[in-house]
């Protein structure tokens, strides 16, 4: 295992929260 690939899935999981808030940010400011 390489600590180079952990680092990218943190990366990838920490990515997707801020997805997902700004998802959530988008869908209130429609409504």
């Amino acid at each position: 295992m390489k600590p180079a690939r952990k680092l990218g899935k943190t990366k990838r999981i920490t990515f997707i929260v801020l997805v997902l808030k700004s998802a959530r940010n988008r869908k209130v400011r429609r409504c």
